[in-house]
């Protein structure tokens, strides 16, 4: 399986100290005059990175204005000159006062090891920023990265590392060669495709594994007749039923390990096809995504302004009626199953596990305060991407898509539930 392995950022009070530190002798730009107003200026600051056996990390920095047509300024610098070495950089320059759209980019260049230039991790850069330029004044501009590197690990054949959390997703249809014949299709085995996610921590730090549901999208290259089927990944363990019309049965799986000193879960789905009610004009592809933390994310939402890994799913299953995908591993060229980033507005994430002795997985959603006579169990409900899921103390629905124009903003259980 492969896997992923994170740096942990340090977080917003990490580089609020830092940036106190490193704020007397930030690197000062190009001479300010050149932005049309003096004493204009952006305070730039990339939070630090913990990156095992990382001395330095080379950045360039860029301003531009008028949709990026003009640049105000562009700059090299390194981290070690420029911050703590470990990837963090405190630097300030000039912008232009005069144009509403100063836009900062901040692109890595590369990351050394005593002097060598490293190539295991994904690089998410360019990212940029809009920053409203002051007269007099610096305005501050901060960039939050945590960046995925390969890492080499027992458990896994290959690795990936976030926040010292390894991860490492697959999709698996065949086993030497043949169709996988896990779930039962009626008294017999049948094809099931397997998508596995697993993590492991070391120490007492927490694991938390963050999921979307996994999607079946099949299209009749024939008609152009469409079907979407979910796959909620928060149910079980073990069987959840059929997904109509090309689903004969869907399962999830839970698992912990003690790896001394790591702690590894995996969080498994098996989804059985029914390539027997497939027309032969029939394709079908999965989706989904993934990815963990050592922080609970109460909403599911990925850290505001924050640039974050992630793991996804896209593989075509199904061609023509016929299966039609193999062994995909992560990061594989052409496997589609692959490390992105986030790097806008913050990703949700609808479920999650936390990994301990006994796996237990939820919905990311509103906590219901009122009561239904006779029912202890606590309420959720979550606006997903396939509609809204309520959870029922480890009870999870389907999702039931809202009317255009409607989105999920509360909930209530009394007098909404009352027998009539």
């Amino acid at each position: 399986m492969s896997a992923l392995r994170t740096a942990r950022r340090r977080g917003a009070l990490a580089a609020a100290a830092f940036a106190l530190v490193a704020g007397g002798c930030a690197g000062r730009g190009p001479d300010a005059q050149t932005s049309g107003t003096a004493g204009a200026r952006l305070q730039i600051d990339v939070a630090p990175l913990t990156l095992a056996g990382v001395t330095d990390a080379v950045w360039t920095l860029e301003v531009t204005t008028n949709a990026g047509a003009t640049t105000v300024w562009t700059k090299t610098v390194r981290s070690s000159a420029y911050g703590d070495g470990q990837g963090a950089i405190a630097y300030v320059g000039p912008c232009d006062a005069q144009a509403t759209d100063n836009v900062v980019t901040l692109t890595l260049d590369r990351l050394e090891v005593d002097g060598q230039a490293i190539s295991d991790y994904r690089n998410p850069t360019p990212v940029s920023k809009p920053a409203d330029c002051t007269p007099n004044g610096d305005t501050p501009v901060a960039f939050d990265l945590t960046i995925a590197r390969a890492a080499n690990q027992g458990f896994f054949d290959v690795a990936v590392s976030f926040e010292d959390v390894f991860c490492s997703a697959k999709l698996d249809c065949k086993r030497d060669g043949q169709p996988i014949d896990l779930l039962f299709d009626g008294d017999a085995r049948s094809t099931t495709i397997v998508a596995a996610f697993a993590c492991t921590s070391g120490g007492s730090q927490p694991t938390i594994m963050y999921m979307d549901a996994l999607d079946l999208d099949c299209v009749d290259t024939q008609s152009g007749a469409t079907t979407h089927m979910v796959h909620v990944p928060s149910g079980g363990p073990g069987n959840q039923g059929p997904l109509a019309p090309y689903v004969f049965e869907t399962a999830s799986y839970r698992t912990y390990e003690q790896l001394a000193p790591y702690q590894k879960c995996g969080w498994t789905h098996a989804i059985g096809l029914d390539l027997d009610a497939m027309p032969a004009t029939l394709d079908c592809t999965l989706t989904g995504k993934a990815t963990a933390s050592s922080q609970l994310w109460p909403s599911g939402f990925t850290p505001a302004g924050a640039v974050y890994p992630y793991l996804t799913w896209s593989v075509k299953v199904v061609t023509a009626g016929a299966l039609s995908c193999d062994q995909h591993a992560l990061d594989v060229q052409g496997s589609g199953v692959a490390t992105d980033y986030v790097r806008g507005a913050p990703e949700r994430f609808a479920y999650r596990m936390g990994c301990e002795p006994t796996p237990t997985a939820s919905v990311n959603g509103e906590i219901c305060a009122g009561t239904i006579p006779g029912l202890a169990d606590q309420v959720v409900f979550a606006d997903t991407a396939d509609g809204v899921v309520v959870s029922v103390g480890s009870q999870v629905s389907a999702a039931m898509p809202l009317p255009a124009g409607d989105a999920l903003e509360g909930c209530c259980l009394d007098p909404c539930c009352t027998a009539p």
